[in-house]
């Protein structure tokens, strides 16, 4: 088992392996054994968010429960080592959530109800997830969604889960949970044992804005609060593929926090344009080509159709919903005979012509420039 001091003398080292992975991965070979090593590295080498983003897509790709279970016990080996490690203890939640998620273990479900919130929320169903950006110094710019927010929400019937703060986008939710009454049960995770570096944050303890308050047991916020959350899920039966993720902006604790949840298989909708961690994981290599992250524009009727409750899986390719297209009655076809049988190739020509132009023009969103494939 490794030592601090250690670590210290083997930190050149550690860094040319990381690289080596790093070279793996944009090769794109011994995946997803180049992304574990990679985590475990960059958690070595006092790297957390980088880290928990090399496991998130690790297990995102792992076809089979032992992959994670395998990383796990690699993990459990650093001994007390990990007591030092910022993130070991988020690297370990997530790997349990993978398993339990991806592979319904029956080990790691049983870790999970160890961990769940003691007094655990009320979730009502559909369970959604608005994420983003708390700073000071973007709060003017996070000011700009309040009309976005709270349109989106309007109509929504169910379970909203943000940071609990009056501060940003989780102060944008509390005021749709005050404007909407007990339609949206609001949700916030909040650290225990003090903000950190977030000392200025306000906790939101007006109940006619968070209904509930969660506590984790971390100081200052981290991705220790998202990956509570998910871990009351869970051991709430919610189905995850079901919740969605909403994100505007956002700082690395956000950007976590949408890694996190296209790693279990929800779906994740950042606002288009909303800049920092929003901006950057629809460019990201590693995670921008999955079905499951969606760009929203910043139009009050998609957002409240992605807060929806739509019966079925969203993905890129079926969303938006199809509009359903406008018939008009059909004029009866007045032919003589003696024209019928030489114009019915004609015919017959024109209405699958019409057929094709009235199912391209009810597919008015397009995906990237193309179709959406609904």
């Amino acid at each position: 088992m490794p030592t601090r001091s250690v670590l210290e003398t083997a930190r050149p080292l550690i860094q040319k392996a990381a690289e080596r992975c790093e070279a793996h991965i944009a090769a794109g070979i011994n995946l997803p054994w180049a992304l574990y090593s990679l985590g475990k590295l960059r958690l070595l080498l006092g790297e957390p968010f980088q880290s928990l983003d090399a496991y998130a897509k690790a297990i995102q790709l792992s076809p089979a429960a032992w992959m994670i279970m395998t990383s796990l016990r690699s993990l459990d080996r650093l001994g007390a080592v990990s007591l030092e490690l910022e993130g070991f203890e988020w690297i370990r939640r997530l790997l349990n959530l993978g398993l339990a998620v991806r592979f319904g273990s029956t080990d790691a479900m049983n870790e999970l109800d160890k961990l769940a919130t003691a007094d655990r929320p009320t979730f009502r169903l559909p369970v959604r997830i608005v994420a983003g950006g708390t700073d000071p110094s973007v709060q003017a710019q996070i000011g700009e969604y309040s009309h976005l927010l709270m349109e989106g929400l309007a109509g929504f019937d169910g379970t909203i889960i943000s940071g609990g703060t009056t501060e940003g986008i989780c102060g944008l939710v509390g005021d749709a949970a005050q404007r909407y009454g007990d339609r949206i049960h609001t949700v916030g995770y909040i650290p225990g044992a003090g903000f950190g570096e977030a000392a200025d944050a306000t906790v939101d303890k007006d109940p006619e804005r968070y209904r509930e308050l969660c506590y984790t047991d971390g100081r200052g916020f981290t991705p220790l609060e998202a990956l509570q959350n998910w871990i009351d899920l869970v051991v709430s039966r919610v189905p995850v593929k079901e919740v969605r993720v909403v994100g505007i902006n956002g700082g690395r604790i956000a950007g976590a926090e949408y890694r996190i949840a296209l790693a279990l298989g929800a779906v994740v909708g950042v606002i288009s344009e909303s800049g920092r961690e929003a901006g950057r994981i629809l460019t990201d290599e590693q995670w921008s080509s999955l079905e499951r992250l969606i760009t929203l524009p910043r139009d009050a009727q998609t957002v409240r159709a992605f807060f929806g409750s739509l019966p079925r899986p969203f993905t890129r390719s079926s969303w938006p919903p199809r509009q359903p297209a406008s018939r008009r009655p059909v004029e009866p076809l007045r032919l003589g005979m003696s024209s019928m049988k030489t114009s019915r190739n004609r015919i017959e020509l024109k209405l699958g012509t019409s057929r094709r132009n009235s199912a391209t023009s009810a597919a008015p969103w397009s995906v990237r420039g193309r179709p959406a494939k609904l």
